[in-house]
C-alpha cells in the first residue's frame, strides 16, 4: 500500500514541477522491445540532426567543421563520426564561450563534473534532456527489480560542496526524495562508530535497494563481517555507481548483505551511459540516448577509451567525447533480450593506471592480484613520486609485519620501484567523494602516529636492505616482528634485540616494557657499548628516555628466554613508545 502512495506522490509532483518523466519513461521501454538494426538506424538519424543543431547554434562546432570542411548535413552512416575530432573536458574548458547555446531562449539546468582530476566542468542541460536523463534511472532501477514507488538509499561520502549547499535546493532536494521515496544517507568520516551508526540506520529503513560507491558498500561490510553485524537481507539489491566496481567487491558485498549487486555506468556529462541486467556479463549501452565508441588510447595502448556522443542534449551537445574511461564494446546479442550492445570488461580510467619509468603502464587491477594472495589488508591506495611508489594500506584485524614486508619485496621486484609503505586510517578521496586507487601527486600525505585500533606508527621502507618502522621522532630498523594494542601507545614485540634511530634532536620519549619473567633490559649505544640498565619484573614498567639527533640504540634483554618460562608465548621482550610532549614533561 505504501509503495502505491509514494508511486502518486511521484506522479503528483512530476505534474506540480512541469516534467515529463513518466512519458519518456514509456518511449524507452517500448524501445527495449526493439530489434537491434531498428535502433541503429535511428541512432544516425539522431545523429545526423544533433550535428545539424550543433553546427547551427553552438559556435565551437561551427568553427570546428568548417576547420575541417566537414558537411553536418550529408552525414549518412556511422562511420562518417570518426571524421570529427574528439571532444575532451580541457578542450570545453579552454572555449566555454563557445559551447553557450545561441538557441538559448529555453531554461537550461548546471551540472557539475566530479573534478578529480582537474577543475571541476559544468554541463548544461534543457528540461527536456534533463527529463530524459531521469526516465533513464527509473529503466535503470527497473533492471535492478525495484519498482517506482519501492524504497530506495543514495549512500554516498559527505563532501565539502554538500556542506554548502543553499537552504533552497536543499528544499527541493528534500521535495524530490519524497517524490522518490528516496533516503539520502552520507558517510562523513569512516571511523567504527560511524560505520556502525550507518549499518544500523540503513537495517532500519528497509529499503528495496541501496544505490552508491562500491568502495563505501565494500567497507560496510567488511566491517560488518569483522564485527559480526548481522546484515543480510537488509536491502535486495545495490547499484554500484561512481567507480569502477571490481569482482572482489561485488563478491563480498553480495556475501554479506545477501543482496544482488548490479553494475551502472555514467557520469554528470550524459548521466547514466549503461546498465547491468540480471545477467550480470556486460553493461547494455543506453542506445536510445547516447552512440558509444571505443577507440585505442594513446596514454594506455590497445584499451579501449569509452567515447560518447549524446542524442538528446541539445543544449549543450557533447560529440565525441572523451570519457577517460576504459571498456570494450561486444555486438553479441544477450539472452536477456534488450536489443542494445553492451560494454565488457570495464578497466577503470586511464587514471587508474600507473604508468612507470621504463614507459610500461600498471593497473590497479595487478596489485589487486598482488594483493589477493595476503591477509590482514582492508583498502590500499597508491601513487608514485620521484621513481618511489607510495603505497597506503588500511590494514585490518590480520595484519602483521611479515604480511606488510612480503607484499613490500613482491612489488620492489614486480614493479622494479622502491616502495614507502604507510598505515592510514583513512581514504582520500576525490572532491566529490569518490575512492580511486590512484591519488595526486599534490596531496600531502596523513602520516599517523597511531591508529584507534592498531596502535603504530606509519610502517615504510625505500631500501632493499632494511625493513623498519617509524613512529613519531624514531625509525625501528629492526628486530621487531608483531604488533599489539596498548592504550595511547605504539606498542611493539620485539625479539631478544631491537635496533632505535632518534631523528630528532634530543627527544623526550616514555618506553614502556614488558616480558614473561624477570629480566634486565639493556640500553646500548650502536657499538654495543651499554648506557643504561633496567630491571623488568612481569608486567608493565614505565621509564623514561633522552636521545640525541640520529642517534642510534640498541635495546636487548639479558638472556634469551627458554621455552618453557615463555609457555608458549613466542615473543621475548615488548617495547612500547610515545613521545611526551612539553606541556607533559615533569608530571
Amino acid at each position: 500500500m505504501l509503495n502505491i502512495i509514494h508511486k502518486c506522490i511521484f506522479y503528483l509532483a512530476e505534474l506540480l514541477e512541469h516534467r515529463n518523466i513518466s512519458s519518456f519513461s514509456e518511449i524507452l521501454c517500448e524501445n527495449e522491445k526493439r530489434e537491434q538494426e531498428d535502433i541503429s538506424r535511428e541512432q544516425v538519424q539522431k545523429i545526423r540532426e544533433m550535428l545539424i543543431y550543433a553546427y547551427t547554434y553552438i559556435p565551437y562546432y561551427k568553427n570546428l567543421f568548417d576547420s575541417i570542411d566537414f558537411k553536418p548535413g550529408q552525414f549518412i552512416k556511422i562511420n562518417d563520426l570518426k571524421k570529427i575530432p574528439y571532444l575532451t573536458k580541457d578542450i570545453i574548458k579552454n572555449n566555454e564561450k563557445l559551447f553557450i547555446n545561441k538557441d538559448n531562449n529555453k531554461k537550461i539546468i548546471a551540472r557539475k563534473t566530479g573534478g578529480s582530476t582537474g577543475r571541476k566542468l559544468i554541463v548544461y542541460y534543457g528540461q527536456r534532456s534533463l527529463d530524459i536523463t531521469a526516465a533513464v534511472h527509473q529503466r535503470c532501477m527497473g533492471w535492478c527489480g525495484k519498482l517506482l514507488g519501492e524504497r530506495e538509499i543514495h549512500l554516498s561520502s559527505k563532501t565539502i560542496e554538500q556542506r554548502k549547499i543553499p537552504i533552497k535546493d536543499r528544499r527541493k532536494e528534500h521535495f524530490k526524495c519524497l517524490a522518490m521515496n528516496r533516503e539520502n544517507v552520507f558517510l562523513d568520516i569512516f571511523d567504527d562508530k560511524n560505520i556502525k551508526d550507518i549499518l544500523y540506520k540503513i537495517k532500519s529503513m528497509k529499503a528495496v535497494l541501496i544505490q552508491g560507491f562500491p568502495s563505501i558498500a565494500y567497507n560496510l561490510a567488511s566491517f560488518a563481517q569483522e564485527n559480526d553485524i548481522d546484515v543480510k537481507g537488509t536491502f535486495k539489491y545495490y547499484e554500484s555507481t561512481g567507480e569502477t566496481l571490481y569482482d572482489f567487491q561485488r563478491e563480498k558485498i553480495e556475501k554479506i548483505f545477501g543482496c544482488e549487486v548490479y553494475d551502472r555506468y555514467g557520469d554528470a556529462e550524459f548521466g547514466v551511459i549503461a546498465h547491468e541486467c540480471a545477467n550480470h556479463n556486460g553493461l547494455h549501452i543506453m542506445e536510445d540516448v547516447v552512440f558509444v565508441e571505443s577507440e585505442p588510447s594513446k596514454e594506455i595502448g590497445s584499451m579501449g577509451e569509452i567515447i560518447v556522443t549524446t542524442l538528446t542534449n541539445y543544449t549543450m551537445p557533447l560529440i565525441r567525447y572523451k570519457t577517460g574511461d576504459l571498456g570494450e564494446i561486444s555486438q553479441e546479442n544477450c539472452s536477456c533480450g534488450l536489443p542494445f550492445r553492451k560494454i565488457i570488461n570495464m578497466s577503470g580510467r586511464i587514471h587508474d593506471f600507473l604508468k612507470i619509468a621504463d614507459g610500461k603502464n600498471v593497473s590497479t587491477s595487478f596489485i589487486l592480484d598482488i594483493l589477493d594472495k595476503y591477509n590482514g589488508i582492508r583498502n590500499f591506495q597508491i601513487r608514485l613520486k620521484a621513481n618511489v611508489l607510495e603505497f597506503l594500506v588500511i590494514p585490518d584485524d590480520n595484519f602483521t609485519l611479515d604480511v606488510i614486508k612480503a607484499i613490500q619485496e613482491e612489488l620492489n621486484i614486480k614493479l622494479g620501484l622502491l616502495v614507502d609503505i604507510y598505515l592510514i586510517d583513512k581514504l582520500y578521496l576525490t572532491p566529490m567523494g569518490k575512492y580511486r586507487y590512484l591519488f595526486p601527486e599534490d596531496i600531502e600525505l596523513r602520516k599517523i602516529l597511531c591508529l584507534a585500533r592498531y596502535e603504530y606508527g606509519s610502517i615504510y621502507n625505500n631500501s632493499s636492505k632494511n625493513s623498519f618502522i617509524k613512529i613519531s621522532s624514531m625509525l625501528c630498523i629492526d628486530g621487531f616482528n608483531e604488533l599489539e594494542i596498548t592504550p595511547d601507545n605504539n606498542f611493539i614485540w620485539s625479539k631478544c634485540n631491537a635496533k632505535v634511530c632518534f631523528e630528532e634532536k634530543n627527544p623526550y620519549i616514555e618506553i614502556l616494557s614488558s616480558v614473561n619473567t624477570d629480566q634486565v633490559l639493556q640500553i646500548c649505544n650502536n657499538d654495543g657499548v651499554v648506557k643504561q640498565k633496567i630491571n623488568l619484573s612481569r608486567g608493565w614498567d614505565k621509564y623514561t628516555i633522552n636521545a640525541n639527533n640520529g642517534e642510534i640504540i640498541l635495546l636487548k634483554i639479558n638472556h634469551p628466554i627458554s621455552a618453557a618460562e615463555k609457555k608458549g608465548d613466542k615473543r621475548e621482550l615488548g617495547i612500547g613508545f610515545r613521545e611526551i610532549l612539553n606541556n607533559d614533561r615533569g608530571k
